[in-house]
């Protein structure tokens, strides 16, 4: 068997995520060659943004279908995002015209951890092997982790979840390669988005599954890195973070969860994730605390600054720090109380 492996990269970021990717996809072809899986890695890094002319924004129509869990991806379609959607084209492109079945797309931000070296080989016997035909696309980004191994090796996406939660890798075979193509063209969402739309509207069509053991993490949704695309990220895939979101959340939010907070924090303080630090800041601008919150945003904008996250003027931490600085200028703290907050936040 041969898999050939699609690097998808970018290459202002990828100086700062060389070191875990290059680890990664050799740690990768590491497992498959030991097991006498051969494996090829091409880059693709082209289009970047600065390839881009500005009035392809112009092509971007945004369309609702009356469906939720299609028109939630519905949102400003970037130049980062469109290089997104043009890079994953070109591997579609290559996967066509090898007509080759065995291909795995993977993004920069990819992460492969010791925990799960086991699971992956476990999912190339199963999937690769006994289980060929049971998938069209095979996402190992996403699990249903706690199913046992021998009684459901697969499960359909869409009964999962109910829009797709990451595409940072998945196998595609050759045959749904060539459909995607024409489909993805129409600049409607992010990639994601895009995706998740076409799972919904082709899942009595083809076979859109994922596996039961967690093989690939995503570096972005652990935070590792942060979001080069997106206005706000959820770190899914950090039990941590997940837990600050349920504090976030609490009604009514009193000192008890605001400690509990700044506990989990401190926690993943070594991370350095402007997302769980934005989290911080709302927690505490909820309970008033409005010079900590501007604290934790500016914290959070530094560390997005340097670690060459997106910071556009539709993100929502960098219009939540607008809005804090707003409320702060108002030297009559009670004249606050009575007034009507513009916060922004989406969680």
């Amino acid at each position: 068997m041969h898999i050939n492996i699609y690097l998808i990269i970018t290459e202002k970021l990828f100086p700062t995520r060389n070191k875990y990717t290059t680890s990664s996809v050799e740690k990768l072809c590491n497992i498959l060659n030991n097991n006498n899986i051969s494996t090829s890695v091409l880059k693709v890094s082209k289009p970047d943004t600065e390839d881009l002319n500005a009035d392809i924004l112009k092509e971007v129509k945004l369309e609702k279908t009356g469906i939720e869990n299609i028109d939630k991806f519905l949102s400003v379609i970037s130049l980062e995002h469109i290089s997104n959607i043009k890079k994953h084209i070109s591997c579609y492109e290559k996967i066509a015209n090898s007509g080759k079945d065995y291909n795995l797309i993977l993004e920069d931000d990819i992460l492969i951890t010791k925990d799960y070296e086991e699971n992956i080989l476990h999912m190339i016997n199963d999937c690769l092997e006994l289980h060929i035909n049971d998938w069209d696309i095979l996402f190992c980004c996403i699990s249903t982790q706690g199913t046992p191994l021998a009684n459901n090796i697969l499960s359909d996406v869409y009964d999962m979840y109910n829009t797709l939660p990451a595409k940072s890798a998945y196998f595609i075979k050759n045959s749904i390669a060539s459909q995607l193509i024409s489909y993805i063209e129409k600049l409607q969402y992010s990639m994601r988005g895009l995706l998740n739309r076409f799972i919904i509207e082709n899942k009595n069509k083809f076979k859109f599954k994922m596996y039961n053991k967690h093989t690939i993490l995503e570096g972005s949704k652990i935070g590792l890195f942060p979001t080069t695309i997106n206005n706000n990220n959820i770190l899914f895939q950090n039990t941590d973070y997940m837990n600050l979101m349920k504090l976030l959340n609490s009604k009514p939010l009193t000192l008890v969860e605001y400690d509990k907070a700044k506990t989990i924090v401190n926690n993943l303080s070594q991370l350095q994730s402007p997302d769980v630090y934005h989290i911080m800041g709302i927690i505490c601008h909820k309970i008033n605390n409005h010079k900590e919150a501007l604290e934790f945003f500016e914290k959070a904008l530094k560390i997005t600054k340097e670690k060459n996250g997106l910071i556009s003027k539709n993100s929502e931490l960098l219009n939540n720090t607008i809005n804090l600085f707003q409320i702060l200028q108002d030297d009559d703290i009670q004249l606050f109380q009575k007034k009507t907050s513009k916060w922004i936040n989406s969680y």
